[in-house]
């Protein structure tokens, strides 16, 4: 039997594409419960429109430019850097914090 990836896993797949190209950002169309739930898991999650588009769904433009708030840990910090290529496992805890810093190391290469 095939199956098809869910809304969760094609907006993932999204998310780490723009990542990978340097991208905190991304515009999706989330229904609210979705853009609530995101948003409990790191993301900064603002919507673009009041109306709705489709029964409940809207505009929302998704970040994961500041998941750590106002301190980055220092571990991340120096990986991003490239001061150690050891991946700072035990301060990623969310999909938003990763893709932070697969974002900041690519920007930090331009």
């Amino acid at each position: 039997m095939q199956s098809f990836p869910s809304r969760s896993d094609k907006r993932q797949g999204r998310f780490s594409f723009r990542a990978e190209r340097g991208f905190f950002t991304s515009e999706e169309t989330l229904y609210k419960s979705e853009a609530k739930k995101l948003s409990s898991n790191g993301f900064s999650v603002y919507p673009l429109t009041e109306a709705e588009i489709k029964r409940g769904l809207s505009f929302y433009m998704v970040s994961w430019e500041h998941p750590y708030g106002t301190s980055v840990p220092q571990e991340v910090e120096e990986y991003i850097k490239g001061k150690t290529e050891e991946y700072p496992c035990t301060n990623v805890k969310t999909l938003a914090q990763s893709l932070y810093i697969i974002a900041k190391k690519y920007s930090e290469k331009l």
